[in-house]
């Protein structure tokens, strides 16, 4: 069973291991370079008591390897109820975002991550049926922002 004692994405048998290592460092453990945006970004929308954050993550049909999205929800559910929802996907489930109860869904901010080696532009701005969404904040290198309605 070396794969179970020798994981190096989840060690058991080394220093650093899922034993003494937080439930955060472990998420990132593969993608360390994504920690500090990500935690950021957690931090920001946390620091604006918002409960509905909807989330837009990158175009094209399959989005799930590049955008990672996993790691928000339990960023953002530090003792409170965060509802996360995508905002306008721009692939096969756009259709589904125009029917109840996706289009009642009103974000207080909006996470938007996009990849610039993509040649992906960031959204400054979202219109959407529940109003103007403007960029509040984004991380240094600008892979995350976080719109807010204006």
């Amino acid at each position: 069973m070396p794969w179970v004692f020798n994981n190096k994405f989840r060690p058991i048998n080394a220093e650093a291991n899922i034993f003494n290592l937080s439930r955060t460092e472990q998420y990132f453990i593969n993608r360390n370079h994504l920690k500090q945006p990500y935690v950021e970004t957690a931090n920001f929308v946390l620091s604006k008591e918002c409960s509905n954050v909807g989330l837009s993550l990158g175009t094209g049909e399959t989005v799930g390897n590049v955008y990672w999205e996993y790691p928000f929800w339990p960023l953002l559910q530090k003792n409170k109820l965060i509802k996360l929802e995508h905002i306008n996907p721009q692939n096969i489930s756009n259709k589904k975002s125009n029917h109840y109860p996706h289009n009642k869904f009103v974000p207080c901010a909006i996470i938007s991550v996009k990849d610039k080696k993509l040649k992906e532009e960031q959204n400054i701005e979202l219109v959407l049926p529940s109003g103007t969404y403007v960029q509040e904040w984004s991380t240094a290198s600008d892979y995350i922002t976080v719109l807010t309605k204006r």
